[in-house]
């Protein structure tokens, strides 16, 4: 490929004292790079980094964007009187949106069954979709949300036959669910729900491939998760005002009712 190159000229890409890349030059005669070459490579570099810098920090201010949409739109969703799985299936796809995630899954952990149950999901395959409640496998990833901790797995594939001796003992159907979630994606993230100082559960966001996850990413998923555990919390605060309204009228009923039956006593007598 490069037989003929004879000459070559590099220069680097430079933008705030951080190198970007190099722009590279070459031709086929000998000799052909000057000095001359060198500065007229060197101001088309310059200005190279200086569109590559402005692009990024396009981006940055593009995602910055998104995900201060995202939590704003969601806060509205939050504070809404939304059914609890409606409002849990709008954070999944949020999530996905702002971490650029493939799928979602909203887990709810029965550690007194020992089981894990879907909540809300999105992105999942049809044929995964038939979620069986699974066992609450001891992985590393149930151990971190159990102490409260996000977890990353940047290969999926990998991490299962890792922990394959965890897959003995499952019915064929939980089985096959969890390899073909191996198959179907290449990495997830995940985050705890707490609610009142306890585990709910956890929000897991897939990714078609392998890939690393870094500080931002994890953070925001925490932020998703956070949402979330309002979101479960006040379910319950409504569910028991909800309890206590109608445990108050009927202590009003009854109240109102035995006086009336007493006033009728007292004039029949």
């Amino acid at each position: 490929t490069y037989s003929y190159v004879r000459s070559w000229l590099g220069v680097p890409l430079v933008a705030r004292g951080r190198i970007l890349g190099m722009l590279s030059l070459d031709h086929r005669d000998r000799h052909f790079y000057t000095k001359q070459h060198s500065r007229m490579a060197l101001a088309f570099a310059n200005q190279v980094a200086i569109t590559i810098e402005n692009a990024r920090l396009f981006e940055e201010e593009q995602d910055r964007r998104r995900v201060a949409e995202g939590l704003r739109d969601m806060l509205s969703v939050v504070n809404a009187n939304v059914p609890l799985r409606e409002t849990l299936h709008y954070i999944v796809t949020q999530a996905m949106r702002v971490l650029d995630a493939d799928a979602g899954i909203l887990f709810r952990f029965d550690e007194d069954a020992g089981k894990i149950v879907a909540e809300a999901m999105a992105g999942i395959p049809e044929w995964l979709q038939a979620l069986p409640p699974l066992p609450l496998l001891d992985s590393a990833a149930n151990r971190a949300s159990l102490r409260r901790e996000p977890a990353a797995v940047p290969d999926l594939e990998a991490d299962t036959a890792t922990e394959s001796h965890l897959l003995e003992g499952l019915n064929p159907e939980e089985r096959n669910w969890l390899e073909g979630l191996a198959h179907a994606f290449g990495a997830y993230i995940s985050a705890p729900i707490v609610v009142q100082e306890d585990v709910y559960g956890d929000i897991t966001l897939y990714y078609d491939e392998p890939r690393a996850f870094g500080e931002e990413e994890v953070s925001l998923a925490l932020a998703f998760a956070e949402q979330a555990s309002m979101v479960v919390e006040n379910a319950h605060l409504r569910i028991q005002a909800a309890e206590s309204a109608a445990h108050e009228e009927r202590t009003r009923l009854a109240r109102e009712l035995h006086d009336a039956v007493t006033q009728t006593l007292f004039s029949a007598s």
